[in-house]
């Protein structure tokens, strides 16, 4: 009977073993589909199923299974050396490649990429491969940070925009408030422009300045060239300044420091026309110093016609610092006059000269009877009653005067030897000018071009 028994038994086990579905494969390729290795649920058995089989998250947003998968309510303990988002053989690391918006620290990202909080950028400066094509690079390296654009196919710089559809940029302020690009520095400079061929600093306007410089304690505007003009103004509006300065003390002052003996503090170059100015002085004009000139005159309106014709005389010339001094004497009836000067007369002048002339009748006998001593001198020798035309001249002897006398002559140096103020009048070409001349139009306008209204 037991026998009997224990063949039953061992029937029904083959019986049941016959009968059960054969145990399931691994997941593989070359297994057939299985819908418990269809982990994305495609279809199909594909890389992806293969990966997440043993664990993986389903439909519902659910992880499955064990493993050391990341999870949606946060993972304890990771290790960042090998907890970590991304590949393990330098792959690129695709998120969204079919469309769709990324953010971090956003729950509704606006734009591919959204960020909410501050970012962190890290990295060298290293050119990426042609293949990177146009873009913005954001990093750190070595002691300094950058942002560029650039295109490394052509490997050439692109513009980079900031605050392009309006607002104001600051640097080095929290309020950029006065203007679009506002720079605030509590020592050194503020902004600074360099350029090894171009222009360092360029600004233009259409209704107001091209460029406005204001300091509390210093130089609203400084300029300065190693090879050119230092500060350079120029203006096409009809009867405005090219460089206009405006001050309580001091309008435009011009300073060589240079040891050129030709240094030149401010030149004015009208290039030589015969129409127009190299300099207007509206006002009092003082020159401390001698004034070296080629010529000089004054222009008034010729009191006759004055609304259609000028009047001008030249200087009254002389190799000394002469002063000349006259009037009309009317003589006592003795025939005799005493001409009261000024009394700082002899404090300024000496080595007088005088002229005597009768009015109305002859006087041969006219005379200086007494001359000039305690700020006056005598006439004699004429008929009582007759005027007398008088003329005094002095030198100055003042003690500026005596330190900073006029050379009548003196020899040309060196470099200005074989030169000439004038080239032109002597047959001379134009460039063979004294050097402190160099640069101007010395091809001077005739008289007649000089006298034309």
């Amino acid at each position: 009977m037991h026998r009997k028994l224990s063949v039953f038994l061992l029937v029904l086990v083959l019986l049941i073993a016959a009968v059960a579905p054969a145990a399931a494969a691994p997941c593989a390729f070359a297994a057939a589909y299985d819908p418990a290795c269809d982990a994305d649920q495609d279809g199909d058995i594909d890389i992806f199923d293969i990966q997440l089989t043993a664990s993986h998250w389903d439909q519902t947003g659910t992880w499955t299974g064990g493993g050391d998968g990341w999870l949606l309510s946060g993972n304890a303990g990771t290790d960042p050396t090998v907890n970590y988002l991304g590949t393990t053989d330098g792959q690129p690391l695709v998120i969204q490649p079919g469309g769709g918006n990324v953010g971090i620290g956003a729950t509704a990202p606006q734009s591919t990429f959204n960020v909410n909080g501050t970012s962190w950028f890290q990295g060298d400066s290293t050119p990426l491969p042609a293949a990177a094509g146009k873009g913005i690079a954001v990093g750190f390296g070595g002691e300094q940070g950058y942002i560029y654009g650039f295109d490394y196919a052509t490997f050439a710089p692109k513009n980079l925009l900031l605050q392009s559809p309006g607002g104001n940029v600051g640097i080095g302020t929290l309020s950029p408030t006065g203007g679009k690009l506002h720079a605030e520095a509590t020592g050194g400079t503020a902004v600074y422009g360099n350029s090894s061929s171009g222009v360092g600093v360029s600004g233009t306007s259409t209704s107001n300045w091209g460029v406005n410089g204001f300091s509390s304690s210093s130089y609203g505007v400084g300029g300065r060239s190693n090879s050119q003009i230092g500060v350079y103004g120029q203006s096409f509006a009809p009867l405005n300044a090219g460089v206009y300065g405006l001050s309580a003390y001091i309008g435009v002052q011009g300073t060589a420091n240079g040891s050129d003996a030709n240094r030149q503090a401010i030149r004015g170059d009208n290039n030589g026309s015969a129409t127009g100015y190299a300099g207007l002085f509206f006002g009092n004009t003082w020159t401390v110093g001698t004034l070296f000139k080629n010529a000089g005159a004054f222009r008034i309106d010729l009191p006759l016609v004055p609304a259609n014709k000028y009047l001008s005389h030249s200087f009254v010339e002389s190799p000394d610092m002469k002063n000349i001094y006259d009037g009309v004497a009317t003589l006592d009836a003795n025939g005799a006059a005493v001409v009261e000067l000024p009394d700082w007369f002899e404090a300024l002048n000496e080595d007088f000269r005088y002229q005597l002339t009768a009015i109305g009748a002859p006087a041969p006998n006219l005379y200086i009877a007494q001359e000039i001593k305690d700020n006056q001198f005598s006439i004699a020798g004429g008929a009582p009653g007759m005027k007398v035309s008088w003329q005094v001249t002095g030198i100055r002897h003042d003690p500026y005067a005596e330190a900073n006398r006029i050379p009548v002559e003196q020899d040309k140096s060196a470099d200005e030897r074989g030169k000439y103020i004038y080239p032109a009048g002597y047959g001379e070409a134009l460039d063979n000018v004294v050097p402190a001349l160099r640069g101007l139009d010395l091809d001077a306008p005739t008289p007649e071009q000089r006298a034309a209204p």
